[in-house]
């Protein structure tokens, strides 16, 4: 049936029982090739399991793929739909007692159901009538799969934490019935102090699909301090708390499921795990005395091997000759001392650098070069010379 749509709106419509839903909730998971896939829409997990027992039965879906199917919807609910868990007639499906939710039951589809008598076990037509509407239908699976025991955990004001199994009353549990009830509740019809409850979903060791609901009686009812409890959940609990687990599931009308939740559980979600300690190898005194003197005996053969060979060090100064030292050496070892040479200091020019005329500038004799074919200004200037003859030569040549 699937998605409809009408007057604008869009709503789901279950592909057992017809009914309308404004989501999905659930479906029927197919394996392919080990490969899971979602089909169709339901109103409850009860509307899948009869859908695929019906399918198994009229040959359209193989033994296997009807038992892998009760397999998921048991890790999601935590319960199992078998004869040995439920009993329940059979009277439109015999063979198996899923009949109480095939759709012949429902009011818009054909009642053809017989009543019938058991011995002392009614028929769900006798118990619910046969035409069902959707109140009617959720009713019946939510009064059949509670009919069971279910476990619980239990935190005492005296620091005990044990387990306790309630009993199932008309597909619902009292759970006030397990709790010590205070004097401030002992009135009937008294809403104010009643027992009341809250979801625990903050723990991260917490399963996805499950809840952790808590019950208790509120304020300071008279009852001692629960100091477990209220270490545990940050808030003040006076006398008992009851600790139960229900599935998060969903379904076309609000529903409480509630599985079993045992000391084991509550160890591994609320329990402080302790880091394991790592064994660190050691040694006893005496092994550790016996090591020590190995290891001593062994450190003095090793000095006594390298050392065999060894000669004191005054005779090795006596018989020492070094070799005479260089100049350089000699040099280094006075500059480190400052005893060297001073160092050299250019002096400076003092004015201008004086003018030479031509005539005076000198020409180096060469091999072959006559100096009175020379220049004016490359002449040699002869010894003795006056500077008053110079002139008058230079003017002559």
């Amino acid at each position: 049936m699937g998605k409809r749509k009408m007057h604008g709106y869009t709503f789901y419509q279950c592909d057992w029982t017809g009914y309308p839903m404004r989501a999905t909730n659930c479906y029927m998971p197919v394996w392919t090739n080990d490969k899971m896939v979602k089909r169709g829409s339901y109103c409850n997990w009860e509307s899948v399991l009869a859908h695929s027992q019906f399918l198994h039965d009229n040959n359209d879906a193989s033994a296997a793929q009807c038992a892998r199917v009760h397999e998921y919807v048991h890790e999601l609910t935590g319960i199992t739909l078998g004869q040995d868990v439920l009993t329940l007639p059979r009277t439109a499906l015999p063979g198996h007692d899923l009949s109480g939710f095939h759709f012949t039951h429902l009011e818009h589809f054909k009642d053809d159901s017989a009543v019938q008598e058991t011995g002392s076990v009614k028929t769900m037509s006798q118990q619910f009538g046969g035409n069902w509407d959707m109140a009617t239908y959720h009713k019946v699976c939510q009064a059949v799969t509670c009919n069971f025991e279910l476990t619980a955990v239990k935190l005492s004001p005296e620091g005990e934490i044990f387990e306790v199994m309630l009993t199932s009353q008309a597909g619902k549990y009292k759970f006030d019935d397990y709790l010590t009830t205070p004097y401030m509740s002992s009135v009937a019809n008294d809403y104010l102090h009643a027992v009341q409850s809250f979801c625990c979903t903050h723990k991260p060791r917490m399963p996805k699909e499950r809840d952790v609901t808590v019950f208790y009686y509120p304020f300071k009812n008279g009852l001692p301090l629960n100091a477990a409890a209220s270490t545990l959940f940050k808030m003040q609990i006076f006398g008992d708390a009851l600790l139960v687990q229900q599935t998060k599931e969903a379904c076309f009308m609000p529903r409480e499921r509630y599985v079993h939740f045992t000391k084991q559980l509550f160890d591994d979600i609320f329990g402080k795990k302790k880091k394991k300690q790592v064994e660190v190898p050691a040694l006893t005194d005496n092994e550790f005395k016996e090591a020590r003197e190995g290891m001593v005996a062994s450190l003095s053969e090793f000095e006594r091997r390298v050392t065999d060979g060894a000669e004191r060090p005054g005779d090795l100064i006596r018989g020492a000759v070094m070799p005479p030292s260089s100049g350089k050496e000699l040099m280094e070892v006075a500059e480190l001392k400052n005893l060297g040479p001073p160092p050299l200091v250019r002096q400076g020019t003092i004015g201008k650098r004086a003018f030479v005329p031509a005539q005076c500038w000198v020409v180096p004799a060469q091999k072959g070069f006559d100096p009175d074919e020379a220049p004016l200004g490359f002449q040699k200037r002869q010894k003795g010379l006056d500077q008053d003859e110079a002139a008058p030569v230079a003017m002559e040549a």
